[in-house]
């Protein structure tokens, strides 16, 4: 929930890093702090690095939008049965001359 409790964007910082991320958290009351129990983030390990210095406490979670974004920039990826055998099955013997 955000601090208004419409459950939008709470803010956001000039640069990706760890340090600008928890000098954000730290202008922000302790008691409510204390209180999130979830963060929903884009695919990004700083800042789940940053959540998990500055919001030990919380479970952190990949928001809808960049999980489909993350599979659909993967493009079409063979299934073990298509890219194994092929749609059909296995491979044709050789023909004996």
């Amino acid at each position: 929930m955000d601090a208004l409790g419409a459950g939008g964007l709470l803010g956001q910082v000039e640069d990706r890093s760890v340090a600008d991320v928890l000098a954000w958290l730290a202008t922000a009351p302790l008691t409510w702090r204390k209180s999130i129990t979830h963060v929903a983030i884009g695919v990004s390990a700083t800042y789940r690095a940053a959540i998990r210095t500055g919001l030990p406490h919380t479970r952190v979670v990949i928001d809808h939008f960049h999980v489909v974004q993350l599979a659909n920039c993967r493009g079409p990826q063979p299934t073990r049965t298509s890219h194994r055998w092929g749609v059909v099955g296995p491979p044709a013997p050789a023909a004996q001359p």
